[in-house]
């Protein structure tokens, strides 16, 4: 806090708090960082805001729009009360967020925040500037008000710094677009907030202020159903974020409005209200409005009935093959999932074969869709995320983070599933493809008719297949493809992708409600859901009308 009496030779200064020692979130260069921030934009010193996050907010993250000074304050109480050691007397730490809270509460407020939330800060990262006379005045002068505040009251920094900084004189912050606070000081920028997307939570520092940063070209592509898409969720949380984190982003989505009920619950699904009531051309304006108002593009929009599959060059052949080899059977129960244990099963394997063909018939209309818009702009996407219709986003997602991972295709783990997943299966509820293998996935529904499925089948146990009645799942066909292209798979918790697939209902007293679809967890990196959606439970266990 007062770097200038400790090192007064020094024309630079950086501040790393011990807990950000992996490598994978630390600036590759300090100087590099140091010229990214206060250097280019000509401040004193730089600090990195906090996040709406669990561990920066509390459970009350999900309901926040901003970082919230009063949300942080409850989170460092809950803290201080599980670990007592780790803080002073709780009772002074509570004093002190009420007077501050009350200090700031009648000032005018900028886009619904206060002085206090605009200034929320992670202290494990701080830059200083000293090579001016004004930041050699500046920098003691705020550090002096800072101690000030920590001797008089607790020993949380975060807490106070707010406070200080107000004290040390700086006016009116300014919002950069890209979303960094710049403070100013007798009209001089001097003080540099960074946005909350650059947090260590979420990405490496390099990815935001790194020198050979690259934006990246990022194609989304969505098939499903009318009813199910989850839309706002998706542009709020998977479209916007991407953008605001500099990457260039092209939605590639394909609608039926054919209505549908779902064969693992009572009850039918509703449209996202954004979408509710719209059809024709009304619908497809107002995605494109929505998607445009967020900085991303669509590039492809089909909407229509149904995907028809009974026609298609690939179905037919291997059909007729089916039905030659079993009579007067329907060949939908024995492709491209076995499973004929028993009349019950037939039925419901057939409807989820058809639409898995129907998905990944539509899935693949739009690859094509995305490779011609390569060809045409004469430059390759670098990645793709395939995604379920269904996927409802509870927080933002990082792409950056996610591939800094290392790999080739990135799937969630789900392994905190009671049952175990089976080793022979990968979760195939959403992923994200280097472009180089985006192919195998983007014609998938075409790469599933050229696999040996009796191979995957064979290298399962005779408890599972029951004497051949039962072959590979959708989920081991998935890991099958890409063992049989020798695709680097990485999963991931699901933390990095923060979804799951969710349905909106109408229970039997008639309200709307999220419900999961299906339910996905990990056992490290695992998803923390907020107090919106912490009753939130499977769409099986309600009372649907």
């Amino acid at each position: 806090m007062s770097p200038l009496d400790l090192f007064p030779w020094a024309e630079r200064v950086i501040w790393r708090d011990t807990k950000l020692l992996s490598k994978k979130v630390l600036p590759h260069s300090y100087m590099d960082y140091f010229n990214k921030t206060v250097q280019r934009l000509d401040t004193c010193a730089s600090m990195m805001s906090q996040p709406i996050h669990d561990s920066s907010m509390g459970n009350r993250w999900e309901d926040l729009e901003f970082p919230e000074y009063k949300a942080h304050c409850g989170a460092v109480v809950d803290a201080a009360i599980k670990r007592p050691t780790v803080s002073d007397r709780l009772e002074t730490l509570v004093d002190q967020c009420q007077l501050m809270l009350q200090h700031y509460e009648a000032e005018p407020r900028i886009d619904g925040t206060m002085f206090l939330d605009r200034t929320l800060i992670d202290s494990a990262l701080m830059v200083w500037d000293m090579r001016t006379v004004r930041c050699k005045k500046y920098i003691p002068d705020l550090g002096c008000s800072w101690l000030d505040e920590i001797h008089c009251f607790s020993d949380r920094d975060q807490v106070s710094f707010g406070r200080a900084l107000d004290a040390s004189g700086v006016s009116v912050s300014k919002k950069l677009p890209n979303g960094d606070q710049i403070f100013f000081k007798d009209n001089r920028p001097t003080v540099h907030i960074a946005r909350p997307d650059c947090h260590w939570y979420f990405q490496a520092l390099d990815i935001c202020y790194g020198p050979n940063y690259e934006n990246f070209r990022v194609a989304v592509v969505i098939a499903g159903t009318y009813q199910r898409f989850m839309f706002s969720s998706n542009v709020e949380h998977v479209l916007a974020p991407l953008v605001r984190q500099s990457h260039n982003v092209d939605l590639y989505l394909s609608l039926t409005t054919a209505k549908t009920n779902s064969y693992r619950f009572k009850g039918s699904f509703h449209p996202d209200p954004l979408l509710n009531g719209k059809d024709g051309t009304e619908l497809k304006d107002t995605i494109i409005s929505e998607v445009n108002r967020v900085g991303a593009s669509v590039q492809t929009l089909f909407v229509s009935d149904q995907i028809d599959v009974d026609n298609d060059p690939l179905v037919t052949p291997m059909f007729r093959q089916i039905q030659q080899k079993y009579a007067n059977q329907n060949p939908l129960e024995y492709f491209p999932a076995l499973d004929v244990r028993n009349d019950e099963v037939r039925t419901r394997n057939a409807v989820g074969n058809l639409n898995f063909l129907r998905l990944f018939r539509a899935v693949e209309n739009l690859w094509e869709s995305a490779v011609e818009r390569e060809r045409a702009s004469g430059k390759q996407y670098n990645y793709i995320l395939f995604l379920r219709d269904d996927s409802l986003w509870f927080r933002d997602f990082h792409l950056s983070g996610v591939v800094a991972l290392g790999g080739d295709l990135f799937i969630p783990a789900c392994d905190a599933r009671d049952p175990p997943r089976d080793p022979h299966e990968l979760c195939d509820h959403g992923m994200v493809a280097r472009r180089g293998v985006a192919d195998i996935f983007g014609r998938y529904f075409s790469t599933v008719f050229k696999l040996d499925l009796a191979g995957c089948a064979a290298n399962l146990t005779d408890s599972f297949t029951k004497q051949g009645k039962r072959g590979c799942n959708t989920e081991m066909i998935l890991k099958w493809t890409a063992d049989t292209h020798n695709v680097n798979v990485t999963r991931v918790g699901q933390g990095y992708m923060q979804f799951q697939r969710s349905a909106r209902v109408q229970t039997v007293n008639g309200t709307i409600t999220e419900c999961f679809h299906k339910y996905c967890q990990s056992r490290h990196d695992p998803l923390i859901l907020g107090t919106k959606h912490a009753d939130m439970k499977l769409c099986k266990s309600l009372e649907l009308k």
